[in-house]
């Protein structure tokens, strides 16, 4: 029609740009949020240095501190694997240190491999015995309440407090809450929870992949020397999201008298433990901890400091 005018049409392809989407303002609370957080840390990411430490560094850095990462068999219903690497901090300049009194954690993850109880391997100087009854084991991970709060008054003092004093906290809450766990009849209220479980995995050995014939017997009856057959090991991995900061509290005797940092307060402590649930149905004795798995396990910790 004559006189008539054609309505504007966008010429732009794609998706539209929003401008100022990443430098969008934002309050000092709200910084602190956390995909502000996750944001940021990925724009600094080509400017800073992201260290990891592991629990082998841990030894090294602490003479005397146990190498988990050997196979040991532990007589117990509740085995504790929790990270040192979270726990236990040396200061200094090199790839696995801190500088200062302070850092961003970024991930945390485990590596644990379990080995059944069976004749093929040996436990001071006798065989392994595979359990008559069924075994029902559970890998649980998460997080434990940190109300350490050490101070100059409190026993052990903050300057003075060692690793141990810092497990058995942890340790200690985890086995009060499992053993509640016991009695599967029994209503526990959420509010007597005081620990926070971020993953839990059945542990079972994979019958599948066989290199040997599976476990039997040759005969009707049921001893070592008529047994053949293996259980293969199971290796699997746990990992705890991260993504806070670190204020760590120096310490003089953090182990056999070594100076370290640990984390007095502000964040919450990690844990993770291998479950037995039918652990009072093994022979009672010395004989018992012929029949418990071994264990290996070794952490690594991925954080920056600058």
């Amino acid at each position: 029609m004559a006189g008539s005018r054609l309505a504007r049409t966008s010429t732009s392809v794609g998706r539209k740009k929003q401008s100022g989407r990443y430098l969008k303002k934002t309050t000092s609370r709200g910084a602190y949020r956390k995909n502000n957080k996750k944001n940021f840390m990925k724009r600094r990411a080509p400017f800073i240095e992201t260290k990891s430490k592991t629990a082998e560094d841990l030894v090294v850095q602490f003479p005397g501190l146990v190498d988990r990462s050997q196979f040991r068999t532990q007589d117990t219903a509740t085995l504790h694997m929790n990270p040192h690497t979270f726990t236990m901090w040396k200061r200094g300049m090199e790839e696995n240190e801190v500088i200062g009194n302070s850092c961003y954690a970024k991930y945390l993850k485990m590596k644990i491999g379990i080995r059944f109880p069976q004749s093929a391997f040996q436990l001071n100087g006798q065989n392994k015995q595979i359990p008559m009854t069924p075994q029902n084991y559970e890998l649980i991970w998460g997080w434990v309440p940190n109300e350490l709060g050490y101070t100059g008054q409190t026993n052990p003092k903050a300057d003075e407090a060692n690793i141990n004093d810092i497990q058995a906290h942890i340790n200690q809450r985890v086995t009060d809450y499992f053993n509640q766990q016991q009695d599967k009849m029994r209503f526990i209220p959420k509010a007597a929870s005081t620990i926070r479980i971020t993953g839990r995995r059945k542990i079972r050995s994979d019958m599948r992949h066989f290199s040997t014939a599976p476990p039997q017997t040759l005969s009707n009856v049921i001893a070592e020397d008529n047994t053949i057959g293996t259980i293969p090991d199971r290796y699997t991995s746990i990992s705890w999201n991260m993504n806070k900061k670190l204020h760590l509290q120096p310490s003089s005797k953090l182990h056999s008298g070594q100076v370290g940092l640990y984390p007095n307060f502000g964040t919450w402590l990690p844990f993770a433990v291998l479950v037995n649930w039918d652990y009072e149905n093994l022979p009672v004795g010395t004989t018992r901890e012929l029949y418990c798995p071994a264990v290996q396990y070794n952490d690594s910790i991925w954080y920056s400091d600058s």
